[in-house]
């Protein structure tokens, strides 16, 4: 992978591991929040039913509610929970409507349920209830919905000069500039990659000849080349339709020549021959006595 392009992947990688810092993501500091704020709850409901050993499970999201499990059983009174809950959620600093269902374990039948509602809502809690038996129960929590409960607290108290509006924009506002930073970056970033990548091709006919990761490149069939036979091809291109010395052609791929590695330059052209043979217009040929030349037909 191209270095420049690496440092792109790296920034926009880091962009993402920030993001959640930033609010940005789907698991919320809110969530958290609520979760610790639920287990107070449980724990609560086991300590008023004399139980101080019992554990409260690890609160579950499912879909739209958060599970309260616990691993034994207990016995309350719905407005206990009523309260526990207000003031675990009031403790945590969290602002929201919900629905608080106790479940039985056994059949799913609610029990006992009741309704913390917002500026337009006001609570829907059931009259004083007796006391539930000992037995399992689960509790369900339920957020209400947060753009039901905005657009509730905006017909209570509707903004008289936009504002509203305005601080809706705003709130979008780091996303947005998140977005167009990322948007900027890949584009310069892949531009220059390409272009950088475009040098390291080199057109023979049909061919590409990629110099970088020495392959030649015909439609979607790749040959591949020995570092030997790139270096090869590339010094005949740089001479293309002149004739280059053997000498010379052996003293820069090779080093220097002698009778053997004479003979290898011989090997080496006739690979690279074949390695060319599905363009008829691409030939590197034999000048008697001389040298060799690369042709490629315009």
């Amino acid at each position: 992978m191209h270095r420049r392009f690496r440092n792109i992947f790296s920034l926009l990688l880091a962009i993402c591991i920030l993001m959640p810092a930033l609010g940005w993501s789907g698991v919320t500091l809110d969530d958290k929040k609520l979760e610790v704020a639920l287990r107070m709850v449980g724990h609560r409901v086991l300590l008023n039913s004399g139980d101080s050993t019992s554990r409260v499970l690890p609160v579950k999201k499912d879909n739209d509610h958060y599970v309260v499990r616990f691993d034994t059983e207990f016995e309350f009174v719905g407005e206990d929970i009523v309260l526990w809950v207000r003031e675990a959620i009031q403790e945590s600093g969290l602002k929201m409507g919900y629905i608080v269902e106790v479940v039985s374990c056994e059949d799913e039948e609610v029990v006992y349920s009741y309704q913390h509602g917002d500026v337009k809502d006001p609570d829907i809690i059931p009259c004083k209830s007796r006391p539930l038996p000992l037995d399992c129960y689960k509790l369900y929590f339920t957020p209400l919905d947060e753009q039901n409960l905005m657009a509730s607290s905006e017909e209570v108290h509707p903004p008289k000069d936009g504002s509203g509006e305005l601080l809706d924009r705003l709130s979008l506002l780091p996303v947005i500039l998140a977005a167009l930073v990322i948007g900027i970056l890949l584009f310069f970033g892949v531009r220059r990659f390409r272009t950088k990548e475009d040098e390291n091709i080199i057109s023979l006919g049909n061919y590409k000849f990629d110099t970088l990761n020495t392959v030649l490149l015909l439609d979607k069939e790749r040959t591949e080349l020995t570092s030997k036979e790139a270096d090869l091809l590339l010094l005949l291109y740089k001479a293309v339709n002149s004739t280059i010395e053997r000498g010379d052609i052996l003293q820069k791929v090779w080093g220097g020549g002698d009778e053997y590695i004479g003979r290898t330059l011989d090997v080496f052209i006739s690979k690279l021959r074949k390695k060319l043979s599905a363009d008829p217009g691409v030939k590197i040929v034999n000048v008697r006595g001389v040298g060799y030349k690369l042709i490629v037909d315009q």
